[in-house]
């Protein structure tokens, strides 16, 4: 699993230098993510930061292939009933994303985009309280279909919500059909 997540990182490296290179947008972004997990009893959302860079390569005035890499701090937040009783417990998922999008434009400064997301774990774990765990065996690679609108505010800045749809489950202890679902918001700034 770490040479495939060696792997896929220098791929995207090389992904967003081609895009830099070429007639093309980079820049820096930031946002939140509202994620949760799906087939856990009494989950609820939890909100979370995002960051990372981006390259976009304008194929025509339609449409561009945009390149990131993102690091996304995810999760949600779960009630477990245990045999002592209930645990309020906060689940703490961190990636390093690596989309690779579709952009169609709308209008001049509207687009709507999908593509794929490589998705590496780089962290997991459980907190009750003061007290937290790390999670084991959890699936290494998520592929998600990440789904969004961009719209350019101003020339350097640009705002996107992205829906990312889980492939992958997460195989987490004896639990299956557990997926990751996500609502980011973000802004980014063209250099």
């Amino acid at each position: 699993m770490e040479v495939m997540k060696k792997h896929l990182l220098i791929i995207a490296l090389l992904t967003l230098t081609v895009t830099i290179n070429a007639q093309s947008i980079f820049g820096a972004k930031a946002g939140l993510n509202v994620s949760s997990l799906t087939k856990v009893d009494n989950v609820s959302a939890r909100v979370r930061p995002l960051i990372g860079f981006y390259g976009i390569y304008q194929i025509t005035d339609i449409y561009a292939l945009q390149a990131e890499i993102l690091y996304s701090w995810q999760g949600a937040n779960c009630n477990i009933e245990q045999e002592l009783g209930n645990k309020y417990a906060k689940v703490s998922i961190d990636y390093l994303k690596i989309p690779v999008l579709f952009k169609y434009n709308v209008w001049d400064k509207l687009s709507v985009d999908a593509g794929i997301s490589f998705n590496l774990l780089m962290s997991a774990k459980e907190s009750y309280g003061s007290d937290s765990y790390g999670i084991k065996g959890l699936n290494g690679l998520d592929i998600s279909v990440p789904l969004s609108v961009s719209y350019v505010l101003w020339s350097k800045v640009d705002l996107s919500m992205r829906y990312d749809i889980s492939l992958s489950d997460m195989n987490w202890g004896s639990r299956r059909g557990i997926y990751n679902t996500n609502l980011s918001i973000s802004v980014g700034y063209r250099f």
